[in-house]
Formats: structure tokens, sequence, C-alpha cells
């Protein structure tokens, strides 16, 4: 397909519209052979370029929202497939059992996208806890050493002032 990708580009030129469609079947050999970050790279190429079918550019932003989804970009992957959902409610309609599945994914993204914005905010929450403990620990220890270094002096002026 690279090689064809090329003739392509080539013959028609980088605005062929074509080449979309290719970029998006690549982009789809990549994500069901699991390389995630790849088949990104090709999607999004098949969504810079030229498209003449809204529903083909819905098929590319609902596949980027998948693959999003699945490297845990929770919030790009709501936004790809909100794309989608209106691309295809606007074209095939609310009915259509791609609309359907789109709206379903969409809703499943969100939950995602809310559960790790929680995670998010737990994690800092926990860190700044941490961080704090430390500093008290920091300060503590310091006190410590504090006293413990003026018990070392007094003793020290016990010891002297009981030589003389």
């Amino acid at each position: 397909l690279r090689a064809a990708m090329y003739l392509m580009e080539m013959m028609g030129g980088p605005r062929y519209a074509e080449l979309s469609n290719v970029y998006h079947k690549l982009g789809t050999l990549y994500h069901s052979g699991g390389d995630f970050a790849v088949a990104l790279r090709f999607y999004q190429e098949a969504a810079s370029r030229a498209v003449c079918d809204r529903l083909h550019e819905g098929m590319i932003m609902r596949s980027t929202g998948i693959v999003l989804g699945c490297l845990g970009q929770y919030k790009l992957s709501v936004q790809s497939e909100k794309r989608a959902f209106q691309l295809f409610s606007l074209i095939l309609g609310e009915e259509h059992q791609l609309t359907k599945a789109s709206d379903e994914t969409l809703k499943n993204f969100m939950k995602a996208a809310v559960a790790q914005g929680n995670k998010q905010v737990e994690d800092e929450k926990k860190r700044k806890e941490e961080e704090a403990a430390a500093a008290m620990a920091s300060q503590i220890e310091a006190a410590e050493a504090e006293e413990e270094e003026k018990k070392k002096k007094k003793a020290n002026k016990k010891k002297k002032g009981g030589k003389k």
C-alpha cells in the first residue's frame, strides 16, 4: 500500500482524493496489528488530506477516536468521536446503526475521560499531601536536630565548666 500511495501522490499530486482513503487503510492495518501509535499517525494524515466524502471523513474521525482511546487519551478521543457522531447524524440520520454505535462509543469515551480526570485530580491531591507530609517531616527533623545540637552544646559547656 505504501508503494501505491507513493505512486498516487506522484501521479495525482498531494491533493489527490484517494490518498486519504489509502492513509486510512494503512492506519487500519496498523490498528488491527496493535501498533496504535503508527495507526494514529496514518489516521491523522488521512484527516489532513482532502476528503471529498463526508462519510469517509466520519470513518476517519471514528478510527482516530478509537485509537486515541486505546492509547488512553480519552479527552482527545471524545473530541474525535464527537465529530464522527455529528457527521454520521447529519448524513445517515439518528436511527442508522453507525450513528447509534458512534453515540455509544462516545458515551463510553466520556465516562473514561471523566474517570481519568478524577484519577488525575486524586493523584495530584495525593502528591500534594505527600509533599506537605514530607515538608512537615523535614521541619520536625530539623527541629529535633537543632535541639540535639543545643543539648550537645550544653553538655559540652557543663564538661568544660566542671573541669575548671
